[in-house]
């Protein structure tokens, strides 16, 4: 069932309809040329000009923008301590993915207007909310509904949850939580 929500590589480099130079989700070590990319996509994307268009969705069956704030993500993973291919405990994992999300934030969002604007930034930054819990970040009383209206711009809701839906696979209800690596090494298909 989960197969059936990702894209394969393959399958994003074969249907692309213009050029992109990424074809892997998880940027290189060189993580200043990673960032460089990141930047180029944002000055290339059609940014919102008003609100209306804020509350907007891109296309959530783009595969380049869906590629895109997979690897936005992975870079801030990575720069957060995330090592491919290792495994983390479920608290190890939502350390990293909590560094993650303030590096994106703070090094990617908050650049400039654009950086600020961008849609899959902002999906990105979805993602990594999601998967630091509903509860995150002060326990529980303090409810997502209060963390979406205060933090969190419009849009990107499928972003949300599937870091919310790896959260859950990583603590499950029933059981001790798992380990596992935060790096997404898929595209997802909503």
């Amino acid at each position: 069932m989960a197969v059936d929500r990702f894209i394969k590589i393959g399958d994003l480099k074969a249907n692309r309809t213009r050029s992109h130079p990424c074809g892997s989700p998880i940027p290189s070590w060189d993580l200043e040329t990673a960032k460089g990319q990141i930047m180029s996509w944002v000055r290339t994307e059609d940014i919102p000009k008003n609100e209306w268009e804020r509350l907007k969705s891109p296309d959530p069956n783009d595969p380049e923008h869906n590629l895109h704030a997979v690897y936005a993500v992975n870079y801030a993973l990575k720069i957060a301590g995330a090592i491919p291919g290792r495994s983390y405990t479920a608290q190890e994992s939502a350390r990293i993915s909590e560094r993650a999300l303030w590096i994106l934030t703070k090094d990617l969002r908050q650049v400039d207007r654009s950086t600020s604007q961008s849609l899959f930034l902002r999906d990105a930054q979805r993602y990594l909310y999601g998967t630091l819990g509903e509860a995150w970040p002060r326990g529980e009383a303090w409810p997502r509904k209060y963390i979406h209206d205060k933090f969190l711009v419009p849009g990107g809701e499928a972003w949300y949850n599937l870091g919310l839906t790896r959260f859950k696979e990583m603590h499950p209800e029933k059981g001790p939580p798992k380990a596992g690596n935060p790096l997404l090494k898929t595209v997802p298909k909503f």
